[in-house]
């Protein structure tokens, strides 16, 4: 038979690569108290198999009632601590049997009293192993586990507090919370894919290049460009065009549209001239040609926004603006409540590009929606309110017991004036309460004492409900004198 003493933290696949070296039939395995491993039943159902495979005996022994009680439940023999010294001092002391003949019986009693003698060296040395691990158990491995409920209790509380934004910061004494008042306008842009499509006669479209050589001018939007076979093009926006000279002339790309819908208008490369520059020094200066050429004119299938989808837009618009704004509020604000009651969202469209369908002549992917969002809003800081509360209730509740925590069930916005950054609230709660615990304190309070007199001990002390005390080593009855070796599990 082959005893395995074990670690706290031996891994039961390291302990079966172990034993499979061993040719004993029956091994020990002596489980501490603390190894978690062997407090889960899959750990029982790995050693099961194992005995059935390679044909040995596993005995658990324990000072843990749980490991105990489970190696039973997988039928596995059990022994206690004492038993597996026995069993050790059998393994190191054993003697075997002398056969004696019946004729020979001067040697027979010599026989004796060696057997005599044997047995008296075994028990002297039995008795020093067993002086020897009491006195080891109670110096050195002597360890304690104390499981403490605490009392606790609880009180219901119902207050009414002010909300001003004008003051420094939160006073329990008037009953006023410090606000946090909004007042802010923030421009929103969006845009939003158009589906509709229709044919249509849409107008053609290209780039022209204006060589300048002398002074910067400027062209309007709307200037018109003729082309040599006498098509009119117009731009679409304001053109600055920076001054030139011969060594070094400023060319700017300019994109034009065709004045008036139709394949004609769909030109190859061009010279061009414009009509608003005629006769004037700027004229003589400058050089205007496409290199490209113009495309989009006659009848195409485009993307053109309904009634309808103007109006989609609209509603897409004022919710995606108030999401943004509430985002914004969430992101900025992370530590303020806003009470709904207390907060305006107001949605402003100031444009719609484009702003008028009948002038649409091309395919448009989307509309897009210039606005304002205005927020005005009146919150509080949580942590303002629970410090409020814990501040009021401290002072009533019995002395050696401190907070736990606060739960406020409701809260109701009373009064609001946004206009002056003023309010009133209402909240209800529960306020939890424990015991204060030196928990140092109360190590020093039960180290060296007797297991008796440490539970005398805790009867005394008041805002403990139950207290549960495991000692290890089991034969040693009495709590370590190093605080070190006392652990306190607090619930």
């Amino acid at each position: 038979m082959k005893t395995v003493y074990l670690q706290k933290d031996t891994d039961i696949i390291d302990i079966l690569e172990k034993i499979d070296d061993f040719k004993d039939k029956e091994i020990i395995l002596a489980v501490p108290i603390e190894h978690k491993q062997f407090e889960k039943e899959i750990t029982y159902q790995i050693l099961k198999l194992y005995e059935k495979e390679k044909d040995k005996k596993f005995i658990i022994s324990s000072n843990n009632l749980k490991i105990i009680e489970l190696a039973k439940k997988y039928e596995f023999e059990t022994k206690s601590r004492s038993e597996r010294i026995e069993s050790y001092v059998k393994e190191i002391f054993y003697s075997p049997k002398k056969e004696v003949k019946e004729k020979h019986k001067k040697e027979h009693k010599i026989t004796l009293e060696k057997k005599n003698l044997n047995f008296i060296w075994v028990f002297v040395v039995l008795i020093l192993i067993m002086g020897i691990i009491y006195l080891l158990g109670i110096f050195v491995v002597n360890k304690a586990e104390i499981n403490v409920v605490l009392e606790r209790g609880k009180k219901n509380f119902n207050y009414d507090f002010y909300i001003e934004s004008d003051i420094n910061k939160s006073s329990p004494d008037t009953m006023t919370l410090k606000g946090i008042f909004l007042n802010e306008i923030k421009p929103v842009v969006n845009s939003y894919p158009i589906k509709n499509t229709t044919e249509m006669e849409t107008k053609a479209y290209g780039k022209v290049k204006i060589v300048n050589r002398g002074n910067e001018f400027t062209l309007i939007p709307n200037t018109r460009f003729v082309s040599e076979d006498g098509k009119v093009f117009r731009t679409k926006d304001k053109v600055k065009i920076l001054a030139g000279t011969e060594e070094k002339p400023t060319v700017v790309e300019v994109e034009v549209f065709a004045q008036e819908p139709g394949s004609e208008y769909n030109i190859g490369p061009s010279k061009f001239k414009i009509p608003g520059l005629a006769g004037s020094e700027i004229e003589k200066k400058i050089e205007v040609f496409s290199e490209n050429s113009f495309a989009g004119g006659g009848k195409n299938l485009v993307k053109i926004p309904t009634l309808e989808e103007y109006n989609e837009a609209q509603r897409e618009f004022d919710k995606d603006s108030r999401n943004y704004i509430e985002n914004y509020i969430k992101n900025n604000f992370k530590d303020v409540t806003f009470p709904d009651e207390a907060k305006i969202i107001s949605i402003t469209i100031e444009k719609i590009e484009p702003q008028d369908i009948k002038n649409i002549t091309t395919s448009l992917d989307e509309l897009k929606i210039y606005g304002n969002a205005k927020i005005t809003a009146l919150g509080y800081r949580e942590n303002d309110l629970l410090n409020m509360i814990k501040d009021l209730e401290v002072k009533m509740i019995k002395e050696g017991y401190q907070i736990d925590n606060v739960e406020i069930a409701k809260k109701e916005l009373k009064e609001i004036n946004l206009s002056s950054g003023k309010g009133k609230i209402s909240v209800e709660g529960t306020i939890y309460v424990k015991p204060i615990f030196n928990e140092t304190e109360f190590k020093k309070s039960l180290a060296s004492k007797d297991i008796n007199k440490v539970y005398d001990v805790l009867k005394t002390k008041e805002g403990i409900k139950e207290a549960k005390i495991i000692v290890w080593p089991f034969w040693v009855k009495k709590i370590p004198s190093d605080i070190n070796k006392i652990k306190v599990n607090i619930k």
